[in-house]
């Protein structure tokens, strides 16, 4: 059995191995206090600053996990992220006809 510290399971780029996406980090685990037993582990979205909103966060049960590589964790999970708006840029409008 190979042993991970918590910190090294954080450095770790979590994977949807459904659609291939980067679901973020691991910030977080909730384990059964009585057997030790990790239950499942918290997700905050990646690449998205959120100075004024909270992150999209997901609880990946534990069973989820397909492999545990060097880098990435797979999982096989249909939570977040979903694939981003395509809104239209709105035309910018010139004060000085620019």
């Amino acid at each position: 059995m190979k042993r991970l510290t918590f910190s090294c399971f954080s450095e770790k780029a979590v994977v949807n191995c459904r659609d291939g996406r980067i679901m973020g980090y691991p910030y977080d685990l909730r384990f059964d206090a009585d057997s030790g037993n990790i239950l499942s582990f918290f997700v905050k979205e990646s690449g998205k600053l959120c100075f004024f909103s909270k992150p999209n966060t997901a609880e990946i049960p534990w069973e989820r996990i397909t492999k545990i590589g060097d880098d990435i964790i797979l999982v096989d999970t249909d939570f977040f992220p979903r694939p981003r708006d395509t809104k239209q840029k709105k035309e910018k409008k010139y004060f000085f006809g620019g």
